[in-house]
């Protein structure tokens, strides 16, 4: 304790003065704080983070702390600080504190009187005065509301959004917070409606109307599907739009905050189809061969649809006639169906042929007919089986292998007339296109009517058979089957003139022009049954003196005889590969960037979708991608999100690739003949 009276007026004073320092110290460092916490806030939600209210209050409380801990190591420093805001002092204020220190450096007399007027100096100094609050206190205030109000309004709205640049932005609403898509399937199906939230993905019923529902506080929403683009249309909050499922695609979501576009939603969309009835005819099952036509044929059908059936026949066409005079006659066998359900029905008859009057030689082929309940859907058919009555002469015979395709002698230039008078009477009810297209394979058949008749004869007919003429060359060249017998002039000019009009017949249904093709076929058939009523035309056989010299079989040598060499082509892959492999340079090089990488994930999620809709593991990449686009890489750079998809996306494209091709070596294939002709003639190694 100092020896001078004034020595603790000035020790009391200087304590006074300290707290001051201490609250100005304090005030300020709060204020530093929140300016801080509120730039830590709006760092936050500019990165698409929440802001951590408690990252805030640490940092506020750290910068007072720092600020305490500063005034606290800087007392010594006070009396220079009091001189310079306070300058009556005079530097007695430095003087009293350095004199209290070290009494004996100055006469007694001497600290007394400076002492005095230190504390003199110091008592009328008044704390605010020397450190004032008032300004530091309101600049604290505007931090601390400035603070609170960041804070407040970035919990309450987050957003984070992307230009169309690729540049990260912000702006209040512009988020995606929920998708409902409510799913109605076709009428038809009845099937209920399905309400899905916040799907990766949609499957529904080819024709079903979907109802996007789009939570938002974005000002627009649009909807881009494969089949092009729409608004959706703004209520309260949310914006909603339809879609009609056509076929395999995706959903793209884009909200919209003026004109900066926000985080894109990108959803799989698969059609699955109707499927068509499956028919079977499950007894007897096979063709009959019956003796007569009076018997009774049992039959028993089985029909299913995944959605629902419709309507279920049983159809027969009867066949009558014989050479080029067949008869066609269609009609239903009335059936009794029993119905498991609405897809599971069952049908069986026990079926008299006596009504049909069948004669020996005549056929009746039946076939099951189905329908779904899908509008304008084709009615599907069975497989075809026929019952056939026998002629007196025809019996099994033991080992007899019959042709593979025995419907293929089925067609007749009689059937051919009767389909195109067919086609010609339906033209009003049917299509161009499918008019066409029918007339076309009925062209076709009339080419395979000529083409039989053709080989028949034992090849092409000469151009030169015209009208009632015979080329003279051509009939030289065949006296030897005029002397034999076997071919009578007459009739080869009418199959000639028949195979010309079966020509012509076919190029009219190409254009088509049925009337003219009819004609053409009326004139064929006329010349075919004038050629049988003259003579029947057999296949030449063949000459017995033909015949194979054996005595010159394997004859050569063998050495060199192998394929030779040549490169193996290489296999194209496919358009979709090629497309994948594209996306995955994509998204290696995205994987590479820096955090502003969210636009270009979410447009090769886009991407993944338009490459094949219909694969289920490309969906999977693509709502990886989606995900990656709306969170933050580690701090290292990398993302576990990103590599999946890539490591699923380099499957993908791994099974899709071709395999290479098979390596061989023709130099075995030479050594295996130099072999094979050392063995043979009984030479040594």
């Amino acid at each position: 304790m100092p020896a001078w009276p004034d020595g603790a007026a000035v020790t009391r004073a200087l304590a006074r003065l300290w707290r001051g320092r201490v609250a100005l110290a304090a005030v300020n460092g709060g204020a530093v704080g929140c300016a801080i916490g509120g730039g830590i806030a709006l760092a936050l939600w500019i990165g698409g983070h929440p802001p951590a209210s408690l990252l805030v209050a640490l940092t506020v409380g750290g910068s007072i702390a720092a600020a305490l801990a500063l005034a606290t190591s800087r007392r010594a420093s006070l009396p220079l600080d009091v001189e310079r805001r306070a300058p009556v002092c005079q530097n007695l204020v430095i003087t009293a504190v350095e004199l209290l220190g070290d009494p004996a450096r100055v006469p007694a007399d001497l600290g007394t009187l400076v002492c005095r007027h230190a504390a003199i100096r110091l008592d009328t100094l008044e704390t605010r005065a020397v450190f004032p609050l008032g300004r530091a206190a309101l600049r604290g205030l505007v931090a601390v509301v400035g603070c609170v109000a960041i804070v407040g309004a970035t919990r309450a709205r987050p957003l984070t959004f992307v230009t169309g640049h690729g540049r990260a932005a912000n702006d209040i609403g512009a988020e995606i917070r929920h998708i409902t898509i409510t799913v109605h399937a076709p009428d038809y199906a009845g099937l209920p409606d399905r309400t899905l939230r916040d799907p990766s993905d949609v499957e529904a019923l080819a024709g079903s109307r979907l109802r996007v529902l789009v939570d938002s506080g974005a000002t627009a929403v649009t909807l881009e599907t494969i089949d092009g683009r729409q608004s959706l249309t703004p209520a309260s909050g949310s914006f909603s739009g339809d879609v009609v499922v056509s076929r395999d695609g995706y959903l793209s979501l884009q909200p919209m905050a003026g004109a900066i576009a926000g985080a894109r939603r990108s959803l799989g969309l698969v059609a699955d189809p109707d499927h068509p009835p499956v028919l079977h005819i499950t007894k007897p099952g096979r063709d009959l061969f019956v003796p007569d036509g009076h018997q009774r044929v049992p039959i028993t059908l089985e029909a299913e649809d995944d959605l629902g059936l419709a309507s279920l026949r049983l159809a027969y066409t009867k066949v009558s006639g014989a050479d080029e005079n067949y008869e066609f006659r269609e009609g239903d066998v009335p059936i009794t169906i029993t119905k498991t359900d609405d897809r599971h029905w069952h049908a069986s008859i026990e079926w008299d042929l006596s009504a049909l009057s069948l004669a020996p030689g005549d056929m009746v082929v039946y076939r099951g007919i189905a329908a779904d309940r899908r509008p304008g859907a084709t009615p599907v058919e069975s497989d075809a089986f026929i019952v056939q009555i026998l002629t007196p002469n025809q019996a099994d015979v033991g080992g007899f292998a019959g042709d593979d395709d025995p419907n293929k002698y089925a067609l007749s230039q009689r059937m051919v007339i009767l389909k195109t008078e067919r086609l010609l009477a339906k033209k009003a009810t049917l299509p161009a296109a499918d008019f066409a297209d029918e007339a076309l394979d009925i062209g076709a058949e009339e080419r395979q009517v000529r083409a039989m008749f053709v080989f028949m004869l034992g090849g092409e007919f000469e151009d030169a058979a015209i009208g009632d003429t015979l080329n003279e060359v051509a009939e030289a060249e065949s006296e030897g089957d005029i002397a034999a017998g076997r071919l009578r002039n007459q009739a080869r000019v009418d199959l000639a003139t028949a195979t010309r009009q079966m020509s012509s017949a076919s190029a009219s249904l190409a254009v088509p022009d049925l009337p003219a093709a009819l004609t053409a076929e009326h004139a064929a058939l006329d010349d075919i049954q004038k050629a049988f009523t003259k003579d029947r035309y057999l296949l030449r056989g063949m000459s017995s003196q033909e015949r194979v010299d054996l005595s010159r079989r394997l004859g050569g040598t063998l050495t060199d005889v192998a394929r030779g060499p040549r490169p193996s082509a290489t296999p194209e892959p496919p358009t979709t590969t090629v497309t994948l492999r594209r996306l995955l340079a994509r998204v290696a090089t995205a994987a590479g960037e820096g955090r502003d990488r969210s636009a270009r994930l979410a447009a090769l999620a886009d991407d993944c979708l338009r490459a094949d809709p219909a694969s289920p593991a490309l969906r999977e990449v693509a709502t990886t991608l989606t995900q990656a686009a709306s969170e933050r890489a580690a701090a290292d750079g990398s993302h576990p999100l990103l590599d999946h998809a890539t490591a699923a996306l380099a499957a993908t494209i791994r099974a899709s690739s071709p395999d290479a091709p098979a390596a061989g070596s023709s130099d075995l294939r030479r050594l295996d003949g130099a072999l094979a002709d050392a063995m043979k003639s009984g030479g040594s190694r």
